[in-house]
């Protein structure tokens, strides 16, 4: 386990990290909207960038001046992110499962099982980091004796 103080460097990696990410993302949609003119797929990918974007700006907010509101307001914001996308994946594959499709589409199901086993293990990470940023604000805002 990582000391309290360690997390705040770990929380900063991660949300600039996160951030980077949402910027590329941001980007190659945006290049995908210009040439192809209104694309759903990437109208909503941008849209998602810049929600990640905004909520790891929140926590780069938070971990640096200590406001709890912020950290916890990106953990919901990935615990529900998580959930929704894990639904989706499962909910896809087991339709297709259940539908008939044929034996080399079962294996593309199995597959992308193991798919959200990497993904819910990858959630897990998320919210270890989160949980510990949370504990660093926590104890910093009791350093400072901030209400």
């Amino acid at each position: 386990m990582l000391e309290v103080e360690r997390f705040r460097v770990v929380g900063y990696v991660y949300a600039t990290g996160c951030i980077v990410f949402s910027i590329i993302e941001g980007v190659a949609a945006t290049n995908i909207l210009m040439r192809n003119g209104c694309d759903v797929d990437s109208f909503t990918k941008l849209m998602m960038a810049a929600l990640f974007l905004t909520f790891n700006i929140f926590l780069m907010i938070g971990i640096s001046t200590a406001n709890i509101a912020n950290v916890v307001a990106n953990t919901v914001f990935t615990i529900i992110f998580d959930f929704i996308i894990t639904m989706n994946v499962i909910t896809s594959v087991s339709i297709r499962m259940l539908n008939g499709e044929p034996i080399y589409r079962k294996r593309e199901g199995a597959v992308a099982l193991v798919l959200i086993a990497l993904f819910l293990a990858l959630s897990i990470g998320q919210l270890w980091i989160l949980n510990g940023v949370r504990l660093y604000v926590k104890n910093r805002r009791r350093m400072l004796n901030i209400a």
